[in-house]
């Protein structure tokens, strides 16, 4: 669980990678809870969920869930939230952008 934390990413002159995130859910990230984590700098994304190979196959983040404050303009990045391929049962909510590749993806927004 990462709960209620501030996180400041540096800005840099150099090109980010596909994966670059504040926050990052790799491999065999299971039931996991990112919320209300206050993110702000320069990013790929602000939240990612990334599968990779091994040598003992796929490992990939399964049954995630992510509640996130309301994008206030502090992070600069392409997607807010960044669902990786082979990346499943992810459950969002938030009124932010999703860059979403995986399957049984569910976003949810709050109705003002």
């Amino acid at each position: 669980m990462v709960v209620s934390n501030d996180v400041l990413m540096n800005p840099t002159p150099q090109m980010f990678g596909p994966d670059n995130a504040a926050i990052e859910l790799r491999r065999a990230a299971r039931n996991s809870c990112i919320v209300e984590n206050r993110l702000q700098g320069q990013a790929r994304a602000g939240v990612a969920l990334v599968a990779e190979t091994s040598t003992g196959g796929m490992l990939s983040p399964v049954g995630n869930t992510l509640v996130l404050p309301d994008h206030d303009g502090r992070l600069k990045s392409d997607a807010f939230v960044a669902v990786g391929k082979n990346v499943t049962d992810t459950l969002i909510r938030a009124n932010l952008p999703v860059e979403d590749n995986g399957s049984g993806t569910m976003v949810f927004r709050r109705i003002n």
